[in-house]
């Protein structure tokens, strides 16, 4: 459904990045569920026309840093989002510090909102985001802007500052439905609020130049 939708929007490709195993509550995929995943988007490739899909999974920063798959998993992906989904109180050096690992691993495409702020109800943790954008800007780690209205995160300064660094961002519209790809809009008044152009965003180039900037 969300292939056909994205199609129908024009979309040359869609990624797939569900949560994976450390959030069950969300339906977080574990290794044998990834795989049988990975199958079926084989199977609608070899079947759709004008769209593909790329495999991905949105991978839990665990409390020290560590993603909860393994690099021989997160291999076979073709994009990887890693984010963090609790231990939301660390302190600042601690936090910085666990994200700071999640970017050095290597197996990490791009950070999912990274201030973990939900509007009008949580306040982000605490970041040196000098830091990151600093080791971003090193190892090629891409920002998400998710585009949902109760995060937009990560904010139009963040945004703006990421530019200057050099990191680029992918405007994520945190779809669970096909109806979500509408939420889209959000993230990239979001974007031009912090001045981006295309040429900052990696969803917004065709396939070949985003997967050739992933795999470098």
């Amino acid at each position: 459904e969300l292939a056909m939708a994205a199609k129908a929007r024009n979309y040359s490709y869609l990624a797939i990045t569900d949560h994976s195993k450390s959030l069950p509550i969300s339906g977080g995929l574990n290794e044998d569920r990834l795989n049988a995943q990975m199958k079926v988007i084989d199977t609608l490739n070899a079947e759709l026309e004008d769209i593909t899909i790329l495999k991905g999974i949105e991978v839990d920063v665990l409390k020290n840093g560590q993603l909860d798959f393994s690099d021989q998993v997160l291999e076979e992906l073709d994009i990887v989002i890693a984010s963090i989904h609790s231990n939301f109180r660390l302190d600042k050096e601690k936090q910085t510090e666990r994200v700071l690992h999640a970017i050095k691993t290597g197996q990490v495409d791009i950070i999912g909102h990274l201030t973990g702020r939900l509007l009008n109800r949580r306040s982000g943790y605490e970041l040196d985001v000098e830091k990151i954008l600093t080791a971003a800007a090193q190892h090629k780690v891409v920002l998400e802007i998710n585009s949902h209205p109760d995060r937009l995160d990560i904010d139009e300064h963040i945004a703006r500052a990421a530019s200057l660094h050099g990191v680029k961002v992918a405007i994520n519209s945190d779809a669970h439905h096909k109806s979500d790809l509408n939420l889209l809009h959000y993230g990239v008044l979001s974007a031009r609020r912090g001045w981006l152009t295309r040429e900052d965003v990696i969803n917004a180039w065709d396939i070949e130049s985003l997967s050739d900037y992933i795999r470098e």
